[in-house]
C-alpha cells in the first residue's frame, strides 16, 4: 500500500498526519510526498527525481524540540501506512521501546528496558528489530549520543539499504521508514570552521549570517568536522558522523516550537 505518489495518496496521508499534529501542518505535506516518493522507488537529487532500484524504505531526519509533535507523526506514519500503531518502534541509547497502540500518552504507550538487559550496541537493536520485522516504523532517538561505530554503520545502512548484524549478516530495509529524532537540536546552520584561525569578529559576522539564511530552510551540511548547531540560545558543535547522516537522509523535517 501507499507505493505510487498520486494525489489520493498524498491526500490521505496528509489528511491523517494533520488530524494528529494540526500545530505542525506546514511540514505534513513534505514527510507525506517523500514518504509516498521513496516507498514508489524514487528519490529527490538536486533539481531531479532519481529512481532507485529495489530501495523503497524511507530515511527522515525529525529536527526540532516538540518531542510529542515528532512521535504522535511517526505512530501515525505507521498505523496508516503498515495498519497499526504497533508497527512503531522506538530504538535509543539507554533503551529499547515499542508503541503498544491507540492514542495513549507518551508515558503510557512505551514499554522501555534497560539497554544493560539488551548488551548490544543501538546499531545492532536496530538490525535485530528490523530483522524481526522490517514493515515498519523505526523511531531512531539519541544519535546524537551515539558511538562512532553505530553511526558508520548507519551512514553505510542508508548508502547501502542494509543494515549488517555483528555475525556478518546483511539485513534489508525493504519499506522500512526510519526516523532519527534529536529532541536537543532546534535548527541546522552552515557555521563551519575553517581551517586556519579567524578572527572572533569574523566568525560572529559568518554564523549571524548562516543563521539568517537557516531561519526558513535546514540546509544541506558540508562535512567539516566542526559544524556549528544552534540550540536553543547557544552554539554547540556537531560532530562529523552526525552531519554526514543528516547529508544522507532523505529528507530533514524541522518541527517548529509552537507558542502557548
Amino acid at each position: 500500500m501507499f507505493k505510487e505518489h498520486n494525489d489520493e495518496n498524498l491526500k490521505i496521508l496528509c489528511d491523517a498526519l494533520e488530524k494528529k499534529v494540526p500545530q505542525q501542518k506546514e511540514i505534513v505535506k513534505e514527510i507525506a510526498s517523500s514518504v509516498l516518493l521513496c516507498r514508489s522507488g524514487m528519490r529527490k537529487g538536486e533539481n531531479h527525481l532519481v529512481k532507485r532500484d529495489d530501495r523503497q524504505e524511507t530515511w527522515f531526519f525529525f529536527l526540532g524540540v516538540d518531542s510529542q509533535a515528532k512521535e504522535m507523526v511517526s505512530k501515525e506514519l505507521a498505523k496508516v501506512v503498515f495498519g497499526s500503531y504497533s508497527n512503531f518502534v522506538s530504538i535509543g541509547v539507554s533503551s529499547f521501546s515499542t508503541s503498544r497502540g491507540d492514542n495513549s500518552t507518551h508515558e503510557e504507550s512505551k514499554s522501555k528496558r534497560p539497554r544493560d538487559e539488551f548488551g548490544s550496541s543501538y546499531l545492532q537493536r536496530f538490525g535485530e528489530a528490523l530483522n524481526e520485522n522490517p514493515h515498519r516504523v523505526f523511531f531512531m532517538e539519541d544519535l546524537e549520543q551515539v558511538d562512532h561505530f553505530s553511526k558508520k554503520g548507519v551512514k553505510q545502512a542508508i548508502e547501502s539499504g542494509t543494515v549488517t548484524l555483528p555475525g556478518g549478516e546483511s539485513v534489508p530495509l525493504k519499506d522500512a521508514i526510519v526516523i532519527f529524532s534529536c529532541e536537543s537540536f532546534s535548527s541546522v546552520t552552515r557555521a563551519c570552521s575553517p581551517a586556519r584561525a579567524t578572527s572572533p569578529s569574523a566568525d560572529e559576522n559568518m554564523e549571524k549570517k548562516n543563521t539568517k539564511n537557516s531561519e526558513e530552510k535546514i540546509p544541506y551540511l558540508s562535512l567539516d568536522l566542526n559544524i556549528a548547531i544552534k540550540v536553543d540560545a547557544q552554539n554547540v558543535h556537531l560532530d562529523g558522523d552526525t552531519a554526514e547522516i543528516l547529508e544522507l537522509v532523505d529528507k530533514q523535517i524541522n518541527f517548529k516550537v509552537q507558542e502557548q
